[in-house]
């Protein structure tokens, strides 16, 4: 294939129109939003009169471009997760070790006072250092599983998208935005584990001459939750430019075109301190 050839594809022209079954000659050279299917000139007269209509090419250069900032958000928030995921497992262990090596330490002076009570206190802590590793884990598997399937369905998509017919890479294509998508959302409803925090009473060599005979009733290891909500923060740098170039205009015109719920949800908070009337269309 020429460079030029898959250029072309790259925007999303179409090398070759197809022919309309009900109008054999005509081809399909738009694209219905109301129906999703394909139309040519005399279907838009027809069945699909009124509806919101856009070119192939222009379409698929849409979709493409969805697909890039879909993906780009997308591989950096795996990449943040992970980070975050190997970030957590390590604090984990550290604050395991210490809590275990502090109580140790204190526990060997008092052994014969406290040998029941410090087995109980490793024993809540192995069980919640269980809990939170298992946690921790299944959290980065998750993770993990998620970044594997986004490079299986990268791959096959930039298979199906070189093939010849057009039809099957458009629609390639929409799968593939959809399944981004899906990544997106998923990662931004996954919530971090939750970690814990040790706070240590009393479990001090300073005081242990004092507290020798109160060891037992205040000598205590307490466990605390501890969770930070993610905040997945969207981003959509031609949408964003365009406000910002905008600010001091008094009327807006958008395409809706590929809008997303998090894109109308953008323009609503850049609106909130400017009175600018917003003319939304579908392209036809």
């Amino acid at each position: 294939m020429s460079e030029d050839a898959i250029k072309c594809r790259v925007e999303g022209k179409l090398d070759e129109l197809i022919d309309c079954e009900e109008h054999p000659d005509e081809k399909l050279h738009k694209w219905c939003y109301y129906c999703d299917t394909f139309v040519c000139k005399d279907c838009m007269l027809d069945k699909h009169r009124n509806h919101p209509t856009d070119a192939i090419d222009r379409l698929a250069t849409r979709l493409q471009t969805k697909i890039d900032e879909g993906l780009i958000d997308a591989e950096a928030s795996l990449n943040i997760k992970t980070s975050e995921s190997d970030e957590l497992s390590k604090s984990s262990d550290i604050s395991h070790k210490t809590i275990k090596e502090e109580v140790s330490g204190a526990m060997t002076t008092l052994k014969k006072i406290i040998e029941e009570y410090e087995r109980q206190i490793m024993e809540e802590i192995e069980k919640t250092e269980i809990i939170e590793t298992k946690d921790v884990d299944k959290y980065r598997t998750r993770i993990q599983n998620e970044a594997e399937g986004l490079h299986t369905q990268k791959q096959l998509f930039h298979t199906r998208r070189t093939c010849d017919d057009q039809m099957n890479s458009l629609r390639a294509k929409q799968r593939f935005l959809i399944h981004i998508k899906r990544v997106n959302e998923i990662l931004g409803r996954l919530r971090k584990p939750i970690t814990h925090q040790y706070n240590t009473e009393g479990i001090s060599l300073e005081n242990i001459a004092q507290i020798r005979e109160l060891i037992r009733h205040y000598a205590r290891v307490t466990v605390t939750s501890h969770h930070t909500k993610d905040k997945i923060v969207y981003h959509h740098p031609e949408l964003e430019n365009f406000i910002a170039d905008h600010q001091d205009a008094r009327q807006w015109t958008i395409s809706m075109g590929l809008l997303t719920d998090r894109d109308v949800q953008l323009i609503n908070e850049a609106l909130q301190n400017n009175n600018v009337n917003i003319m939304m269309f579908c392209p036809s």
